[in-house]
């Protein structure tokens, strides 16, 4: 889906202009830095609310190839094949970035990379080792219990859809009025965004909303705005998370009616799309290292170069592991079923009497032949 790609390229940009002398955190007197520091709002929180969409867009695609069929086994769904998937798609790249991170910040996140080898820095107040790795712990949750999830949209998907969003709200007023906590990492948990998956998939149910694609854009360029010093964490976080997953839900569902995200390169970025977001920071702060604080060249030469070597990332080590998992999970997912399907075929005709396997054999036999 061409709409990853754009997705990631957010993330980096919100990190770009994070660092950069745009930034709105810089304060300046200059006219000019003024104005381009509040387009960088804009795009600033833009990017940030990009996760929203990297989960409204799971939830639709997991859940589409749940109902398709495409994790089956003899036409049932098969657990081991469905998370044999997930772990050779996701934990490849994961388990790289994490020390080529920690290497390029030398000594400096050394103790806490444990935490992310066993997925749990979200639970602690310190600094991940690499900021877009805390979103992998939220769709790890969501992968985990998709079959239940499943379940509860399959009986009822209003009732799923009030209660998902009554689960986000309620755990972020638990958080801040009953824990008193306020840091980010507090609100980094699945049930701050189950809210963003329920979105997801509904439109993999085809329950769809059609808007115009100036209306949609306008309300993305004013959120980003209004909500850019407002709501991001504190009492109200919920806020962004609901309003930023309403949008990005009618972006989702108004795809078909735009090329943006249909095109060539929009499509190409889309399969770039996780090194994209994995890769995007700890290429930015190497780039720091070497050529120190950037000027306004350095935002384009960080996104071509992002670009350029999830590319490479994709072909060397994506890719081939992506085909591995499928090598696996024919041998010890499909292989052994097919080989249960033989045996129980065998002790079922040992049980029928030697005169219906006859008269089997001869139906067989009268059948009509192709060609």
């Amino acid at each position: 889906m061409g709409m990853r790609g754009i997705a990631a390229l957010l993330v980096v940009a919100f990190h770009i202009i994070l660092y950069s002398p745009f930034s709105p955190t810089q304060v300046s007197s200059n006219y000019l830095v003024q104005v381009v520091s509040t387009l960088a709002i804009i795009i600033l929180f833009a990017g940030y609310s990009g996760v929203y969409l990297f989960f409204i867009i799971s939830g639709y695609i997991l859940v589409k190839k749940y109902e398709s069929g495409d994790y089956n086994v003899d036409q049932r769904f098969s657990r081991a094949k469905y998370y044999m998937r997930r772990i050779f798609r996701t934990w490849p790249l994961y388990f790289l970035v994490i020390p080529v991170f920690a290497f390029i910040n030398t000594g400096t996140l050394i103790p806490i990379v444990w935490q992310s080898f066993f997925f749990v820095q979200n639970f602690f107040p310190s600094t991940f080792v690499n900021n877009p790795t805390w979103t992998l712990i939220v769709e790890e949750v969501f992968y985990l219990f998709l079959p239940v999830w499943i379940i509860l949209f399959r009986r009822n998907w209003k009732i799923a859809l009030l209660g998902t969003a009554a689960f986000t709200i309620g755990y972020m007023a638990v958080v801040r009025f009953v824990l008193l906590q306020t840091s980010a990492y507090s609100f980094a948990q699945f049930p701050a965004f189950a809210f963003t998956f329920a979105l997801g998939t509904l439109i993999a149910y085809n329950r769809k909303v059609k808007v115009n694609w100036i209306l949609i854009l306008a309300a993305w360029v004013l959120a980003s705005f209004v909500f850019s010093n407002l709501f991001t964490e504190g009492a109200f976080a919920f806020v962004p998370v609901i309003f930023f997953s309403g949008i990005y839900f009618l972006v989702v569902c108004n795809l078909d009616s735009s090329r943006l995200f249909t095109n060539g390169a929009s499509v190409f970025l889309g399969k770039l799309a996780y090194p994209i977001y994995l890769f995007g920071l700890p290429i930015q702060f190497l780039l720091m290292v070497y050529l120190g604080r950037p000027d306004p060249l350095w935002i384009p030469l960080t996104i071509m170069l992002t670009i350029a070597i999830a590319y490479v990332i994709n072909v060397l080590i994506e890719k081939p592991f992506i085909s591995l998992g499928r090598k696996l999970e024919s041998m010890l997912v499909l292989a052994p079923s097919a080989a249960t399907a033989e045996i129980k075929k065998e002790i079922l005709e040992r049980q029928m009497p030697e005169t219906q396997i006859e008269a089997s054999e001869d139906t067989q036999g009268t059948q009509p032949k192709d060609g």
